[in-house]
């Protein structure tokens, strides 16, 4: 049996829908003022992480693990498609996804693969120089080179070879099957600005791996750019007026470094900050500024994440097993239909997590019709 849910949330004072046009306020502007000068002056948040960024190329490897930036790097950068929280695919630097019917997603007899990836023609990186398909084949050849430090690619080492037939389209030849091929959700391909980096590269390996531009002056993509960074204090964000899918609603994102869970409760309680995300609080710190909040008159969101699992397997072999009952199947169904999800949620959780009989999404996962209940399964052959 797993446990799905850890003790780490994400805790927001108002919901903030991310980094997308339609975003909300923060907690500090969303009274009402019934003034236009109050209603369009700068919206701002700030939220607390546990650990500074080393970098914010996640799986690039560089400077010392682990690496939070993935904390923040969604709202930095952007990758050629993303996961939603159910596990949905759904492009982002891509115009479209590759798929067989298309035939933009081949598959050859031998097993190994073609995609075709086109690619958004209305996407600019931080300093105005627009995106191109040579930043993601620049991206395939660093993170496939030997000679530089980096962790090894969740996704390059079974590409065989990019080709760029022009600015807006990548084919990708596979060395194998691959089920992922149409959504590259991981660094591998970054894209990285090569009108930036690859002179260095070219030229430097081994100061290329110590550039400035891997974060302090990290130049994205993504819905914000990193306009400040204190090392050991805080990370300031501002939106980016380019940003392919319209300036976010949040102007200034400032994301700071407490290592402390209580030093973040009291900044929470205090104002200073809006949120935190997981591994800042644990699950009764997060509670306690959520109870807090709502008798102020707030309405504060907390969000469960998926952090950790706890595990309890049952043991088969015969001659370990105790009580040998345990090794006929319909001893282990009945157990396991026996098991109120819905109390442990709300004895452990409060009612903030939902119930979960496996630990993949419902939406992704088709099962049979369980059994009525540990009854019907002992009853069951």
């Amino acid at each position: 049996m797993r446990g799905r849910y850890s003790a780490t949330f994400l805790l927001l004072a108002t919901t903030l829908a991310g980094c997308a046009p339609n975003a909300l306020p923060s907690r500090s502007d969303s009274a009402q003022t019934g003034t236009a000068a109050q209603s369009t002056a700068p919206k701002s948040i700030a939220f607390a992480i546990q650990t500074e960024p080393k970098v914010l190329v996640t799986s690039l490897g560089l400077g010392n693990q682990p690496n939070s930036a993935g904390d923040v790097q969604g709202a930095v950068h952007r990758k050629l498609a993303t996961l939603d929280d159910r596990g949905a695919i759904h492009p982002q630097l891509a115009a479209d996804l590759p798929a067989q019917e298309r035939g933009t997603w081949t598959v050859r007899a031998d097993g190994r693969m073609q995609t075709t990836y086109a690619l958004r023609r209305d996407v600019t990186w931080h300093d105005g120089v627009r995106l191109t398909s040579r930043d993601f084949a620049f991206a395939l050849t660093v993170t496939t080179d030997p000679e530089l430090p980096l962790s090894r690619g969740k996704v390059s080492q079974f590409i065989e070879r990019m080709e760029t037939p022009d600015d807006f389209t990548i084919v990708i030849d596979w060395s194998q099957t691959y089920p992922f091929a149409n959504a590259i959700v991981d660094d591998d391909l970054g894209p990285l600005p090569a009108h930036l980096l690859e002179d260095t590269y070219r030229t430097d390996k081994e100061r290329f791996t110590q550039l400035p531009y891997w974060n302090r002056e990290f130049v994205g993509v993504g819905p914000y750019r990193v306009a400040d960074w204190e090392l050991g204090s805080f990370m300031l964000l501002k939106a980016y007026d380019g940003f392919y899918s319209g300036r976010p609603r949040i102007d200034t994102v400032t994301v700071k470094f407490i290592l402390s869970g209580p030093t973040a409760v009291a900044n929470l309680l205090s104002g200073a900050l809006d949120g935190a995300v997981p591994a800042t609080l644990d699950f009764q710190q997060a509670t306690f500024v959520k109870d807090e909040w709502e008798r102020a008159g707030l309405k504060p969101s907390l969000i469960p994440q998926s952090v950790h699992w706890r595990t309890m397997a049952v043991q088969f072999r015969p001659d370990l097993a105790v009580p040998r009952d345990l090794l006929d199947v319909r001893v282990r169904r009945a157990l396991l239909h026996a098991i109120d999800r819905k109390a442990i949620v709300d004895t452990v959780f409060e009612g903030n997590a939902p119930i979960s009989d496996h630990t993949t999404s419902d939406r992704r996962l088709t099962c049979s019709p369980r059994p009525a209940g540990a009854g019907a399964a002992m009853g069951s052959g």
